[in-house]
């Protein structure tokens, strides 16, 4: 087996990869197969929001992965998971801030394909983000407290959303309010 050191950047480089891969999988999955389940955690459709959330479950998704691949490597396991967490509900925001930078600047619709090869540049780029942020805050020590927010947080996540999947919010993304 390859052994892997999740602290070093050529990991963080790997990771970004698998990212893209889940990200790209949960962006279709509903697609390609209309349950419940799958709307729950893939796109069904192309909104703001849909996007924020399938950042957030396909770098969720990497953790049991990675801790399957890591647990005999990683001497402080709270704080390799309470990282993880932490940075996957940063994850969704550092998509917001990253992608808005070409509409900023050209102000204009991007041609498809360039679109397209932009938002996979963009979901690597989160994905090196994330990781550099793990291997900067792995090794602290998560207080209970900060442990708690951090479960909330994930869990109000979690529920947003899930009732977004099926219920636009009142108001979205960028749109102006009634």
């Amino acid at each position: 087996m390859i052994e892997l050191d999740f602290l070093k950047l050529k990991y963080v480089f790997i990771k970004s990869a698998i990212f893209v891969l889940l990200f790209s999988i949960l962006h279709f999955i509903y697609d390609l197969a209309p349950i419940v389940p799958f709307a729950v955690i893939g796109g069904v459709s192309e909104s703001v929001f849909q996007h924020l959330k399938l950042a957030f479950y396909a770098y969720l998704f990497l953790l049991p992965i990675e801790y399957v691949l890591l647990r005999k490597s990683i001497e402080n396991k709270p704080s390799f998971l309470y990282t993880r967490l932490l940075i996957t509900l940063f994850i969704p925001w550092t998509e917001l801030i990253i992608w808005y930078i070409a509409p900023a600047i050209v102000g204009a619709e991007l041609p498809l394909a360039i679109e397209l090869t932009y938002s996979f540049i963009v979901v690597y780029i989160m994905g090196i983000l994330g990781g550099i942020l793990e291997q900067s805050l792995y090794g602290v020590d998560f207080k209970r407290n900060a442990r708690i927010v951090i479960v909330l947080l994930l869990g109000v996540a979690i529920f947003i959303f899930t009732v977004f999947t099926f219920v636009d919010p009142w108001i979205d993304v960028f749109m102006l309010p009634p």
